[in-house]
C-alpha cells in the first residue's frame, strides 16, 4: 500500500474548524483567512429569522393540535 498524507496532515478548512492559518511575515496587514465570511450584523439576522421561524412553526403546530381536540371535545359536549 502506498503511503499518502495522513487526513490529520492535511489542511483544514480555518471557518469550519476555527484554525486560523498563519499569515506570511511579509503582510502584516493582510485580512485574517480565518473569519466567517457573513457579517456579524447579518449573522444576527439570521438567527433572529431563524428563532423566529421556529417559534412560528411551533404555535401553528400546536395550534393544529388544540384547536381540532378542543372542537371534538365541544361537540361531544
Amino acid at each position: 500500500m502506498p503511503e499518502t498524507e495522513s487526513h490529520l496532515d492535511a489542511p483544514r478548512c480555518p471557518v469550519a474548524h476555527a484554525q486560523p492559518e498563519a499569515r506570511p511575515a511579509a503582510q502584516p496587514d493582510a485580512p485574517a483567512a480565518d473569519r466567517c465570511p457573513v457579517p456579524t450584523g447579518w449573522r444576527k439576522w439570521i438567527a433572529r429569522f431563524g428563532v423566529l421561524g421556529f417559534a412560528f412553526f411551533f404555535i401553528k403546530g400546536m395550534a393544529w393540535l388544540i384547536v381540532p381536540a378542543a372542537l371534538a371535545w365541544m361537540a361531544a359536549r
